[in-house]
């Protein structure tokens, strides 16, 4: 199952805000998943987590962890906004004010499309154990140094 897939879901069961016909299955939030407890074996996303309000991401997690099967993983990419505002500081491209402001903010084509959290390495592993995960992995995203990889499993 995807969460925030949007208009290119990378799974055909596909959960994201917007009612996109043929790419949309299930309209909902990720803060208050609609499937049942221990639903899915693998739950995937790209970029949505930093989408969700600070105040409700560990929410959004727990949420994860709760429609996950025992021995199930999550898979999301997100930006590493601490990485992010040390490529601001050392202007690393430059005076591309408009990079910056995508990169830090989001591109905001649409309401929920700004980014309303933050994430860092530290905390991804925090939140994600907070809401059961105990086996949780977080690297450097591989094409892009910005971003990151969260991988956790949801053990019994």
């Amino acid at each position: 199952m995807e969460i925030g897939g949007g208009e290119n879901p990378a799974f055909p069961l596909n959960l994201d805000l917007r009612p996109i016909k043929g790419k949309v299955k299930v309209v909902g939030a990720a803060e208050s998943l609609p499937f049942r407890d221990d639903t899915f074996s693998g739950v995937f996303g790209r970029y949505v987590l930093e989408h969700v309000g600070w105040r409700k991401v560990r929410l959004a997690v727990s949420e994860i962890f709760r429609v996950l099967k025992p021995f199930g993983s999550v898979v999301l990419f997100l930006p590493n906004t601490e990485e992010q505002c040390r490529v601001v500081a050392e202007r690393r491209f430059g005076k591309d004010w408009d990079h910056y402001a995508q990169m830090l903010f989001g591109d905001q084509k649409y309401g929920e499309e700004a980014h309303k959290s933050f994430w860092c390495p530290e905390m991804a592993e925090e939140v994600f154990k907070a809401a059961g995960f105990k086996q949780v992995l977080v690297y450097p995203h591989p094409d892009t140094p910005t971003d990151m990889v969260v991988e956790a499993v949801k053990l019994p």
